[in-house]
């Protein structure tokens, strides 16, 4: 199951590698691969810090461990982004298929592709496959994160 949060950081803890989004009554956990996406940056969470006042969206695979997956920081790069999931319809002009069956075009443009958090190319990306991305503006695409067989 894929659940969707967004908001501000209202609270961090390290140790726990947990943290807290305002007006949301659950701990958000961090595991060894949750990816942060934070200006023009995209690591993970150990390498990338959450601080607290930060806008975020957040996706949680819950076949992970129940571990936060992606985390999108609206700053710099990413302020006007929006973090989504769909499947690959068409390489090229990329095509996502969202939950209400509906096709949307997306242009490719500069986009940075990433498989299992490798670096990759578009045409690494399998069709019909789910893919994590950020939308920058509203249809160009500036990453698209293929997670096969990691979140299963």
């Amino acid at each position: 199951m894929i659940s969707f949060s967004y908001g501000r950081v209202k609270s961090v803890d390290a140790a726990k590698r947990a943290f807290v989004v305002e007006g949301n009554k659950k701990t958000f956990t961090l595991g060894d691969q949750t990816v942060i996406i934070r200006d023009n940056r995209v690591d993970h969470f150990l390498k990338l810090e959450l601080r607290t006042g930060d806008d975020v969206s957040i996706f949680d695979i819950a076949a992970a461990g129940n571990l936060t997956s992606y985390i999108m920081v609206k700053q710099g790069a990413t302020n006007n982004s929006t973090l989504s999931i769909g499947t690959i319809r068409r390489i090229g002009s990329v095509t996502l298929v969202r939950k209400a069956n509906t096709d949307i075009d997306y242009v490719m443009g500069n986009a940075k592709v990433f498989i299992n958090m490798k670096p990759s190319r578009a045409e690494d990306l399998r069709m019909d496959e789910p893919v994590i991305i950020v939308i920058s503006g509203t249809k160009t695409l500036a990453y698209v994160f293929g997670v096969y067989g990691v979140h299963k």
